[in-house]
């Protein structure tokens, strides 16, 4: 660790706060979007190694970032985690969101394991 750069995605700042927190402390390097608008942008200048999306975003909605994410040729092996409350596993595949899901009740010790399935899949 050390190198990644994450990016997260939440238009809640305080929820935003607390995930970046907790990536920065395990030595993450992490950029931060409020909005699908702004993280399409980021994705395609940072090309981040892993993008954390919630779901419900005000203006373009995490299944359709990560669907637009999976089918762009150039951006499709990028791994990207929706944080999920109350969606099936069925909604998830549709998109593509196959590389991870993380519920939003989590802990530090749940984002490493999560992190670290991501970058084992990705390699």
């Amino acid at each position: 660790m050390g190198n990644e750069l994450i990016l997260v995605v939440d238009d809640n700042e305080a929820g935003r706060y607390a995930k970046c927190r907790m990536l920065r402390q395990a030595d993450f390097q992490v950029k931060e979007a409020g909005s699908g608008g702004e993280a399409l942008q980021i994705i395609a200048a940072e090309r981040p190694d892993l993008v954390c999306l919630d779901v419900r975003l005000p203006d373009i909605n995490g299944f359709e970032v990560c669907r637009r994410i999976k089918t762009d040729p150039l951006l499709r092996s990028m791994v990207t985690m929706l944080f999920v409350q109350a969606y099936g596993g069925d909604a998830l595949h549709a998109v593509g969101a196959t590389d991870a899901r993380l519920a939003i009740q989590m802990n530090e010790s749940t984002v490493d394991k999560r992190i670290a399935l991501s970058a084992r899949r990705s390699s």
